[in-house]
């Protein structure tokens, strides 16, 4: 248990820095925070680059706790997880998302297409009035 929590801590810092590397090898390089108008000039503040760092600690979180629940983590695992989602951080966790979204979906459309199949077979339409 005390070892998980360590490779959490060092996920979460790892994930971090790959964030931070993401930033500098993008063309803009480090943004800090500034506030900007949008489209109704109105001002809204941006947290600038420190978004990436955020969500590549997120990202090593995220495969670090993976790791340990499919398999029997080393360090050098975790450590090189870590690196790899914190440097590649909103993309990895917008694919676990649309995984997600994309099997819930898929369900919700099964489930439908029984519905329909039920009441085709009860004689009713899809608003449920009969024919």
């Amino acid at each position: 248990m005390q070892d998980q929590v360590i490779w959490v801590i060092l996920s979460l810092i790892i994930g971090a820095f790959g964030g931070y590397l993401n930033t500098l090898l993008s063309s803009e390089g480090f943004l800090p925070p500034y506030i900007f108008e949008d489209e109704n000039q109105r001002q809204r503040w941006s947290i600038g680059s420190w978004r990436e760092v955020v969500l590549g600690a997120a990202a090593g979180f995220v495969s670090c706790v993976i790791s340990i629940a499919t398999s029997e983590p080393t360090i050098w695992t975790i450590v090189l997880y870590a690196i790899l989602t914190g440097i590649s951080g909103g993309s990895y966790l917008n694919k676990l998302a649309e995984k997600h979204t994309n099997t819930a979906i898929i369900d919700y459309n099964r489930r439908l297409d029984d519905m329909e199949k039920r009441l085709k077979e009860a004689g009713r339409n899809s608003e449920g009035k009969k024919e």
